[in-house]
């Protein structure tokens, strides 16, 4: 028994229509999950750029409110550090141990003091001793290695 393959029923055009037809209904269920798949994105891009707007808006109203605090400690006086300025105490064993030819870094260590602030203490004091007359010579005194050269005496 010889066993025949009979192919002719390709060449039918009902095949052919079918084929086409079952080609047609494959596109479009992959042309809706395309379009559904797109939706979900969307979806999910739309929460996520809902919460970034959200999340902005926070972030900017706490940048606001920091603006308005840095300008608000901007007009605030600047307080002196607590132990560190020179009260009516400290300026006056400050003139004294000034009297008794200590010089201003030991002054400035004992009392605890910046430098800055007992050598222009001692630069007021000099200044209100001398007189009006004087504050010429004032103006000539000179910085030398962070260090105030007051007198003549001192510059050699």
């Amino acid at each position: 028994m010889t066993w025949q393959l009979d192919l002719h029923w390709i060449y039918s055009p009902l095949t052919f229509y079918a084929g086409l037809a079952l080609t047609l209904v494959a596109f479009l269920l992959f042309f809706v999950s395309v379009k559904r798949e797109m939706h979900r994105m969307e979806c999910r891009a739309g929460d996520t750029n809902q919460n970034a707007r959200q999340e902005f808006a926070v972030l900017s109203n706490e940048m606001n409110a920091l603006k308005h605090d840095v300008r608000e400690i901007e007009r605030r006086p600047a307080s002196p550090a607590p132990g560190r300025s020179l009260n009516l105490t400290r300026r006056a064993q400050a003139l004294r141990m000034h009297l008794r030819g200590e010089a201003a870094p030991t002054i400035a260590a004992a009392l605890q003091t910046p430098r800055n602030e007992i050598d222009l203490l001692l630069k007021v004091r000099r200044i209100q001793n001398e007189g009006p007359g004087k504050l010429a010579d004032v103006s000539k005194d000179t910085v030398t290695d962070g260090n105030l050269i007051t007198d003549t005496a001192d510059r050699g």
